[in-house]
């Protein structure tokens, strides 16, 4: 068994004891017209369900403490591990956005700009780190 065989086998055997149930629901973003600048959503495809690892900000990461310090995220964000194999950080100008229901009841998140890090071995995604913060009120945008 190859290396990242091994490390993809041991992170999902964690994700099973100590994970939480994600749904994914993606958005295409519709612009109204060429003098109107207000877009609307429209869920784009099914919800997507899987299993991820979600913990608050350590002030013993220094990562987490050098984004802090930026302004890049906030005291209540929280970070995610997940599967490797899934999209969620959507390219730069891409008319698609997603949120995140976490756990249950569902809590609605949204993905941080540029708050993902895959980490890979040979090629392979093992898991994914990412910093999201929770919606208020359910609105996607002003997060």
């Amino acid at each position: 068994m190859a290396t990242q065989d091994k490390l993809l086998a041991g992170f999902n055997r964690l994700r099973d004891k100590a994970g939480t149930t994600v749904t994914v629901r993606y958005f295409a973003q519709t612009i109204g017209s060429i003098y109107d600048d207000d877009y609307s959503l429209a869920q784009s495809g099914n919800n997507l369900l899987f299993s991820g690892i979600v913990f608050p900000l350590s002030p013993k990461s220094s990562e987490d403490m050098v984004l802090l310090e930026q302004g890049k995220i906030n005291h209540q964000d929280m970070k995610l591990f997940m599967p490797g194999s899934i999209l969620l950080n959507m390219p730069t100008g891409s008319l698609y956005v997603c949120d995140l229901r976490i756990g249950s009841p569902a809590q609605k998140y949204v993905i941080k700009e540029g708050g993902g890090t895959p980490w890979e071995i040979q090629g392979t995604e093992i898991y994914k780190k990412v910093y999201i913060s929770r919606l208020i009120g359910g609105s996607l945008f002003g997060a």
